[in-house]
């Protein structure tokens, strides 16, 4: 990562190829739309004049940590969020956490600079190989997937940073804190640019909007806070209040013109950004019977997936607010969601594009048609909590389509989606895996775990991708 960041005056350089948010952007469009009354409108307005642009939020799904440890068989500790002191008291002994030795270590890249569970990671959109983790040790660092070394801390929390999440030109990150708050930070220098603050109780989420530097956070006090950042401060936007209970995932669309969010209170709100006011609600008696903890978005239709603790997947039109389908199979909570065609910058197989993968504490990832409402498959392979899904495939073959398993037993299972028996399976994690993502290209898997480091595995061998061209 020196490469790319050196010294310090040293700068990140600049993507040319972003012409699609170029007008977004723009500095002096930003500070004559964007002004003191922190409307909304400049990024609506700029998405209804560009409906042809398909944009893809980044998405972290938040998974319960709680949950995947304890399906893990463990004695190592978790922070679910709920109850942050006794979380951070036995985060903080390390005599007892989980400390099994992998049966290989297939990851090419260790980060160590954590002393706690690492909670969250994220990699940049746009410099492949720059990602950002954070956990119970109350920091974030910038660091390189390619070799390991840091290249920032973002320091300033007061308690464990559970999520994260680079802006959509990626010269921003963002870290969300059980300290109620989210900082926003410059990625080039690591400075601090904006402390987003307001909500009354921990923060579970956070998600960027598509086209420019605005942000939405979670909480468990039943709200979801929405700040715009500019020129190094932060503009409170929008509150969107309605929810009964924690607020435990949620995401802007990929058109960026609503806002998704759901519920320990068993409910999807749709909502709209610019003015705040529910959409849509969808409940029970036809959704889930219990509180609703991942949530995922389509790529390119107005389709969303959610999973609940009753174990249950809804596939819900959030453009109306119609529940489409009820997928049930999973005999426990479903953690994780994942859409094969989530991006409009990697192309999917024309079989996939209504594929979903949701992965649960049972252990199990199940593959489904979403346009039939039938199961594909399910994918045996893991002995703990199913945490985190991915799909990818190589550059050069993506009729190819590989799902990600990332689990709280360790390891990570590599899948044919088309075929129910894993391709290779990584290990390297000592203690059960918290969080994964890829890097921006798709060849790269980040994780992070209990054991308090973060590893980076290839995933396509070069000299293969050379002998298929």
């Amino acid at each position: 990562i020196n490469a790319e960041y050196g010294s310090e005056e040293t700068v990140l350089p600049v993507d040319e190829s972003a012409d699609a948010d170029a007008e977004f952007i723009d500095d002096d469009e930003v500070e004559e739309e964007l002004v003191a009354d922190a409307s909304l409108g400049a990024i609506v307005d700029d998405v209804d004049n560009n409906d042809a642009d398909d944009a893809d939020a980044d998405s972290d799904d938040k998974r319960r940590a709680g949950d995947a440890d304890q399906n893990s068989g463990g004695d190592d500790d978790d922070d679910d969020g709920d109850d942050d002191n006794d979380a951070d008291g036995e985060q903080n002994d390390t005599e007892e956490r989980e400390d099994i030795e992998p049966e290989s270590f297939d990851a090419g890249v260790t980060f160590a600079a954590h002393t706690d569970s690492i909670y969250a990671v994220a990699s940049n959109p746009v410099f492949e190989d720059v990602v950002v983790s954070g956990g119970g040790d109350d920091r974030a660092f910038l660091w390189s997937a390619a070799d390991g070394l840091l290249a920032r801390e973002l320091t300033g929390h007061t308690d464990s940073v559970v999520a994260c999440g680079f802006s959509c030109d990626g010269s921003l990150v963002a870290t969300a804190s059980l300290d109620n708050t989210v900082r926003v930070y410059d990625v080039t220098s690591g400075e601090l640019e904006a402390l987003c603050d307001g909500p009354e109780d921990s923060l579970q989420w956070l998600d960027w909007h598509p086209k420019g530097n605005v942000l939405v956070a979670g909480s468990d006090d039943g709200t979801a806070w929405m700040w715009g950042v500019q020129n190094g401060n932060a503009s409170f936007m929008q509150m969107f209040a309605g929810h009964t209970g924690a607020v435990t995932a949620g995401r802007f669309s990929p058109d960026g013109k609503s806002l998704l969010t759901v519920s320990e209170d068993s409910s999807l709100r749709v909502w709209n950004p610019k003015t705040g006011t529910t959409v849509h609600t969808v409940s029970e008696p036809a959704f889930h019977s219990d509180a609703v903890v991942s949530l995922a978005a389509h790529g390119k239709r107005q389709l969303c997936a959610t999973g609940g603790l009753d174990g249950a997947v809804c596939i819900v039109q959030y453009g109306n607010g119609r529940i489409l389908q009820k997928l049930t199979g999973h005999t426990d909570s479903v953690e994780c969601l994942e859409w094969a065609d989530s991006s409009a910058e990697r192309p999917v197989a024309a079989y996939a594009t209504t594929w979903l993968a949701s992965g649960s504490v049972d252990g199990n990832a199940r593959v489904w048609n979403c346009e039939t409402g039938q199961e594909v498959r399910t994918l045996h392979g893991h002995k703990g909590a199913v945490v985190k899904l991915m799909f990818t495939s190589a550059v050069d073959d993506r009729s190819s389509l590989l799902l990600l398993s990332a689990s709280a037993d360790r390891t990570v299972c590599v899948w044919d989606a088309r075929q129910p028996t894993a391709v290779r399976t990584l290990h390297g994690h000592r203690a059960p895996i918290l969080a994964a993502a890829l890097t921006a290209s798709g060849q790269a898997l980040v994780t992070g775990g209990d054991d308090m480091k973060a590893l980076a595995f290839a995933l396509f061998n070069k000299s293969e991708s050379e002998e298929k061209q």
